[in-house]
């Protein structure tokens, strides 16, 4: 009888979670520039590649699909978005659940103790209205507070000891030659309505944080 109580207590979470002031869009703060550290995301999964991926529980039995994930304005709290149910795309409910609950094992993606139904049970993705879907961040370009462009989403990458993601940004270059991929963590970015700022950068200083190169 512990399992339905623990998914909806989680399922609680969520929706206390993401109804918080604090994931609302369009407040901007002052950061300065920082860097981060390479071991950091060294055991980190590239958002592009875990979108997609199919989800099993601890019997081996798919539960779901990770059809997104979406960042809060904090970055405190990723989701991941589930598909789950339904035949060729229709009936599918699209729900969501934290990323932390999920364990890459292997090429497995782990949602130990779920199962159709209690996947099926969670919220739905529409209790996210305040997040930001990572599809629509990749590829974004990033402006700084003069509303210059310093730089353009890659990429995005969620580690399972860090809460906060970290996005590779790709600075300099032109048409792929000369470009250097760069890391900041994903709460240096701020989202004002659909631009993604940080504030205190430029094309130089990002130039000058470690370059990043991707392992998988």
């Amino acid at each position: 009888m512990t399992r339905p109580i623990t998914f909806l207590a989680g399922a609680a979470l969520i929706a206390a979670t993401l109804s918080t002031p604090a994931f609302s869009q369009g407040v901007l703060q002052t950061l300065s520039l920082s860097k981060v550290s390479p071991t950091s995301q060294a055991t980190g999964y590239r958002v592009s590649k875990v979108v997609g991926s199919a989800v099993v529980n601890g019997a081996k039995e798919k539960v779901g699909t990770i059809d997104d994930l979406i960042i809060t304005q904090d970055a405190s709290v990723p989701f991941a978005v589930l598909s789950v149910g339904g035949f060729l795309g229709v009936g599918t409910k699209s729900v969501i659940v934290p990323y932390s609950s999920l364990v890459v094992h292997d090429t497995e993606i782990l949602f130990r103790d779920a199962t159709k139904e209690t996947v099926a049970s969670l919220p739905d993705v529409s209790v996210a209205k305040n997040g930001k879907r990572t599809s629509e961040l990749v590829g974004a370009s990033v402006i700084n507070g003069a509303n210059e462009t310093v730089g353009t989403i890659d990429d995005l990458i969620v580690t399972p000891n860090e809460k906060v993601p970290f996005a590779v940004l790709s600075v300099g270059g032109f048409l792929g030659l000369g470009t250097k991929y760069v890391v900041v963590s994903y709460d240096a970015l701020k989202l004002n309505g659909k631009d993604v700022v940080y504030r205190d950068a430029t094309k130089e200083s990002l130039k000058t944080l470690p370059e990043f190169t991707y392992s998988k």
